[in-house]
């Protein structure tokens, strides 16, 4: 067998993958003890590896390709290539196709078959398919100053508008949640509750991971869709409320690995071949009301599966004017 000396890990983006993938940092330390790390990484998500341990360097990149061509230049006996990206995905920046030479049976119309991001990804490089509690590793000096003592943390806007839920529900699930008197710090890219009150707090122009990471650490609660923070929450084995609807071709998957992949310390809420946005917002106010009272254990730690009748998609359809 080979005896390494250098290993770099193509993981360019996005954030949920690269927070789910941090077991394979250490599977490689664990199998060749001396060898050096390098992750290879957009600039946007360096912050979420800067304080591993077992990464020797971090390497900047500006697209999948660029990466592609460093790696290909980086191979040898004495180096360890591990290719994440599954096969024939698209450089959004250049709009090469990323080939994956070493399991090409990965794409991206099975990735989610039955497989968490970990298992997916680690198999993509190579490697077997990995189930190990990921961790997140905060910056020494990190702070975020006057946080509330308890709080639940919101995540509502997704990259992809059909994983997301609805301004309505969120703000009618925020009334509940302050009325138990819980502060709601929301996250993310764009404020999503509109809600005016001292006891919602918008956190939307964030855009330090490290910070962010912090907040959700600290957090009573976490409540989001799918989405990149949801698995810094599972790194934190924070208790969870999750909103899924079908993906792509995909229903009522689990991408996670650790406590979230058993639904341990979560509940994940799963509209069943049908999208996000039809989870009824009661669900959800039972769900944390629950996580409150220690009541209705078979809510906790569990996942839903709600099948929403057809009478509700159609009307959705029809006020949005699709008919």
């Amino acid at each position: 067998m080979s005896i390494y000396k250098k290993c770099y890990i193509n993981l360019v983006e996005s954030l949920g993958d690269i927070v789910a993938c941090e077991p394979i940092v250490r599977y490689i330390k664990d199998t060749y003890k001396n060898i050096e790390i390098f992750w290879l990484v957009k600039e946007q998500y360096k912050d979420l590896l800067t304080a591993n341990p077992y990464i020797t360097s971090i390497i900047v990149v500006k697209s999948l390709y660029e990466a592609d061509l460093l790696c290909a230049e980086k191979e040898n006996s004495e180096t360890l290539i591990l290719n994440c990206h599954y096969d024939k995905r698209l450089c959004n920046v250049t709009g090469n196709v990323h080939r994956n030479t070493i399991n090409s049976g990965i794409t991206i119309d099975n990735i989610f078959t039955n497989r968490s991001i970990l298992e997916a990804f680690s198999m993509c490089a190579g490697l077997p398919a990995l189930n190990i509690k990921p961790r997140f590793y905060l910056k020494s000096d990190i702070n975020v100053q006057n946080l509330p003592e308890k709080y639940v943390v919101f995540h509502c806007k997704s990259a992809d508008i059909k994983k997301d839920w609805t301004k309505r529900k969120w703000n009618r699930l925020a009334k509940h949640i302050i009325a138990e008197g819980y502060h709601i710090i929301e996250i993310g890219m764009e404020r999503i509750v509109t809600i005016s009150d001292n006891y919602y707090h918008d956190y939307t122009d964030i855009r330090d991971l490290q910070k962010i990471a912090y907040i959700i650490k600290n957090c009573s609660c976490f409540i989001g869709i799918d989405s990149g923070f949801a698995h810094i929450a599972n790194c934190f084995e924070k208790y969870s409320i999750l909103l899924f609807g079908k993906y792509l071709r995909f229903s009522n998957y689990n991408i996670y690995s650790g406590n979230y992949k058993i639904f341990n310390k979560c509940t994940i809420i799963y509209c069943n071949n049908s999208y996000t946005k039809y989870i009824p917002a009661i669900i959800v106010c039972k769900v944390f009301k629950s996580f409150v009272y220690g009541k209705e254990e078979k809510l906790l730690n569990t996942k839903i599966l709600y099948k929403p009748p057809l009478i509700k998609k159609l009307a959705y359809k029809i006020i949005k004017g699709v008919f």
